[in-house]
């Protein structure tokens, strides 16, 4: 025979001595939502799978009683089936007594898995209860109830616990979560969240249906701006990057308001490009923030501004709760590299949802990665700007502003999009970069005697003679002609891969580089 349980006090055993075992119930505040967890959890965990719960309203605060059915109903991450186990709630009064008593009298919603009666019916009535189905569950229980978050936690750390406790639980990473999600787990709100988006995922033996992956990062240093990065955000990235030593991973969390907010000596790391991986938060002000709609005035933005103004190739990957598209649009056209959907609790989102949502975080990290070359391009081409604009024999030739767009020019097909990832953005970029050599050449050719031959070979050969440059730049121009030539005009055995990969804009810039500052 099927064991019945009687969740009650000494005063139930006035009708259920012969029932069952009971099991009393503790004094409890219904403000202590993780000790009415762990009393749920504990108990019920170790019931027989086809046992029968019963709960005397009349043993303690109603209001408690009812809470106590609500936490075993939203335990499925927890007790696995036990949740569904056929509850019946017992009391003197009629059932219309305790309809008002909270969003935990919800539970007189439910189609099926329960049933009420007063403790002389309790003996026949508890075996007439049905127990709910994985099928059902969601049919007869979930749909039925809606369950808000706490008045007291603000929506910005409201969606901070949850995101950081989903990016938790997709990612398979060696990870403890801190006191505050470990108590956030255990709220209503979260377990109601849970039931309706991955019942199935266990929280008592994560990972269970991750993507279980980290992201390699050995050798990086990487920053993490978030004004709540101790609600999980902090010690669940640093298990992501776990290659990462934690003098390499530095993290500010405190808020922000724009760049002088940061830190004397974070600043001073940013201005020197010490960060191979900038993670920002877009809203470094919480709340403060919720009614903001314009991208710009985002404290998240305005760091951007300043960090891609000390150099463009700076990598900056966003996570932020906005999924708003005009922000997003906004943000890459800024320059950022990538970002990360924090999950609000308010959409509900499938796990492969948020196991995608991690996936393409990992690659945006990975190209940030990668893409280390454009720091040292950048700061070199700043560097070259800086030069062409005091150079008195361009502005003598009126071609310095011509000079300086055509050298930027040649970097937008990749710095306008989330990432490089397609060769032919290397290779598009080889070849505008290449029309500075012939900007140069057309220019420069009027004033030598060119004697019938206008290669671009012969010419620049021709300018560095008068110049009195050395032969070793010579060649380099010549390798760098004949790699353009070959792509071209393909030959068999003979293309160039090198112009598909960052390291062929890297030798190009250089070459372009020596011949603007020798014609300085």
């Amino acid at each position: 025979m099927e064991k019945i349980y009687i969740l009650g006090n000494e005063q139930s055993n006035i009708w259920c001595s012969s029932l069952g075992t009971l099991l009393a119930i503790p004094t409890l505040s219904l403000n202590d939502y993780a000790a009415v967890h762990d009393f749920v959890v504990n108990n019920v965990a170790a019931m027989e799978t086809n046992a029968r719960i019963t709960i005397d309203l009349d043993a303690t605060d109603p209001a408690l009683a009812l809470m106590i059915a609500m936490h075993i109903r939203l335990s499925r991450t927890y007790i696995d089936d036990k949740a569904l186990l056929p509850i019946l709630l017992v009391s003197s009064l009629p059932m219309v007594t305790f309809l008002s008593l909270g969003e935990c009298s919800q539970f007189f919603l439910a189609q099926k898995g329960y049933a009420f009666c007063t403790p002389d019916q309790a003996a026949s009535a508890v075996y007439e209860v049905t127990k709910l189905t994985v099928d059902n569950y969601k049919t007869y229980f979930l749909d039925r109830i809606q369950i808000r978050p706490d008045d007291t936690t603000g929506r910005h750390s409201l969606a901070n616990q949850w995101g950081a406790d989903v990016l938790a639980r997709v990612t398979g990473i060696n990870y403890e979560p801190n006191e505050k999600i470990i108590k956030a787990r255990k709220s209503l709100y979260f377990k109601y969240i849970i039931s309706n988006t991955s019942p199935s995922i266990s929280l008592t033996n994560l990972p269970h249906d991750t993507v279980q992956d980290v992201i390699s990062c050995k050798g990086k240093k990487i920053l993490f701006i978030d004004d709540e990065a101790d609600k999980g955000w902090e010690d669940c990235l640093r298990a992501i990057f776990a290659d990462c030593g934690n003098d390499d991973f530095n993290v500010v969390n405190t808020r922000i308001a724009d760049y002088k907010d940061l830190p004397f000596n974070i600043r001073e790391n940013i201005k020197s490009s010490y960060y191979d991986l900038y993670i920002i938060d877009l809203r470094l002000l919480g709340d403060d923030e919720e009614r903001t709609i314009i991208t710009e005035q985002f404290s998240g933005f305005k760091l951007l501004e300043q960090i891609k103004k000390d150099n463009r190739g700076n990598q900056v990957v966003f996570m932020t709760a906005s999924n708003k598209a005009w922000n997003l649009k906004n943000l890459i056209e800024k320059g950022a590299n990538g970002y990360y959907i924090k999950e609000s609790p308010e959409l509900m989102l499938p796990i492969d949802f948020s196991k995608e949502n991690f996936t393409s975080f990992k690659n945006d990290v990975e190209n940030a990665f990668n893409n280390k070359f454009k720091r040292e391009l950048y700061q070199k081409l700043d560097q070259l700007q800086k030069q062409i604009k005091k150079s008195r024999k361009f502005r003598e030739r009126g071609i310095t502003d011509e000079l300086i767009e055509k050298l930027w020019k040649a970097f937008m097909p990749y710095m306008i999009k989330i990432q490089s990832k397609s060769k032919n953005d290397y290779a598009s970029s080889y070849l505008i970069l290449y029309g500075v050599l012939e900007f140069l050449k057309n220019e420069y050719q009027k004033d030598i005697d060119k004697k019938g031959n206008d290669s671009m070979t012969n010419i620049i050969n021709e300018i560095y003679k008068q110049l009195g440059n050395g032969e070793e730049l010579w060649q380099e121009i010549e390798v760098v002609v004949t790699e353009r030539n070959d792509y071209i005009h393909p030959k068999e055995g003979r293309t160039p891969q090198i112009i598909f990969e960052p390291e062929g804009i890297l030798k190009l810039f250089n070459v372009v580089n020596k011949v603007i500052s020798s014609l300085l």
